[in-house]
């Protein structure tokens, strides 16, 4: 009688994350998202993956727009959803005064 051992299942623990992740939504979608001077990206969905955990300053700038600037907690394995709604630049309205004299 012939007896084979039966395998024994290895269960094996989930990988602890390490990095972290913003998924960001842009509007308008020409939006640009930068860190200091380099351009992540645009939108109007943009994914950064494989950020070290820690504090994260991200510039949000479109043309015709105001500007803002976010700081992000990154939580490695916690993704951060950050919805982004730019506000149009109001165009100045100049007054036009008269100073003849009637």
């Amino acid at each position: 009688m012939n007896v084979r051992p039966v395998p024994t299942p290895q269960v094996t623990a989930p990988p602890i994350p390490t990095h972290g992740e913003i998924n960001i939504l842009l509007e308008p979608q020409e939006a640009k998202v930068f860190k200091g001077s380099e351009l992540l990206g645009t939108g109007p969905r943009l994914d950064l993956r494989g950020l070290e955990p820690g504090t994260l300053t991200l510039r949000i700038e479109a043309e015709g727009y105001v500007g803002i600037k976010e700081t992000i907690d990154v939580v490695a394995g916690d993704p951060y959803i950050l919805p982004v709604r730019l506000v149009k630049v109001e165009k100045e309205v100049q007054a036009v005064r008269s100073s003849r004299i009637l």
